[in-house]
């Protein structure tokens, strides 16, 4: 089974530790695209089922979100157990549940424990830390029977394909490939969001900290929601966000 992406939300924890083992994705996204109705409950259930070792540190207790039309759960912590013992933890506690069991590593060469499942895909990774571990838990939950997952189906845009498409409660960032240059990608993509009624937003108005500030974008405005688009050489991204601009 492929390694699932290690996700933090951007509002959360800066404990260094939560750096070392979350890879920091700002999503600097759009109006509250939910994830599939009933998933943070579901979350919530499955995450319960495998408790973390009785000294952990919580950092992230729960966190859920949606990844090309599938749903992860993550909770993150802390605790003074070395890797091997964490990872021996969780194979107790997941090698008498049926299903396939597999190690590998981390990107960054942590050790990583997954257990493939009918309904959903788990796995757990232990990195070095103070002494200890620093401990994520992700759970990946299937399609249901008959869903074939779609990489953002309301964005058919022509001349674009997308290819990744983040969300959670605080907004969305999809990125598109594309075969055009990057000022007839970014010209073709702001006409398309005029045809649904968006605006130009107000040229003072900061809508991501993604982006640097000499970056070529175009920022459009839709009741109260904000939209960033930026094209490079094939590929265009999106940043929606309902939220207040940053500030300068």
């Amino acid at each position: 089974m492929p390694e699932q992406t290690t996700w933090y939300p951007h509002h959360g924890c800066s404990h260094a530790s939560a750096h070392a083992l979350i890879v920091a994705v700002v999503l600097a996204a759009a109006c509250i695209w939910p994830t599939r109705a009933g998933a943070n409950d579901q979350c919530e259930t499955l995450l319960a089922e495998d408790p973390p070792l009785a000294d952990a540190q919580m950092l992230i207790n729960q966190y859920t979100f949606g990844l090309n039309s599938l749903d992860f759960c993550i909770q993150a912590y802390e605790t003074k157990r070395k890797p091997q013992a964490v990872i021996a933890h969780y194979r107790g506690l997941w090698q008498e549940r049926g299903g396939e069991l597999h190690t590998s590593k981390s990107s960054n060469g942590a050790p990583m424990l997954m257990l493939s499942e009918k309904a959903h895909n788990r796995s757990v990774t232990a990195i070095a830390d103070a002494g200890g571990s620093a401990v994520q838990l992700s759970i990946m939950l299937q399609p249901r029977e008959g869903e074939q997952p779609v990489i953002a189906p309301d964005l058919a845009i022509s001349g674009f394909e997308p290819t990744h498409d983040a969300k959670d409660e605080f907004g969305r960032q999809v990125i598109l490939q594309t075969s055009l240059d990057p000022v007839t990608a970014l010209a073709q993509l702001e006409n398309w969001f005029v045809g649904q009624g968006w605006e130009p937003a107000a040229e003072d108005t900061v809508i991501s900290p993604v982006l640097p500030p000499q970056a070529a974008a175009v920022r459009l405005e839709s009741m109260q929601q904000f939209l960033t688009i930026h094209a490079d050489d094939g590929t265009a991204m999106l940043l929606f966000s309902q939220k207040q601009p940053w500030a300068e």
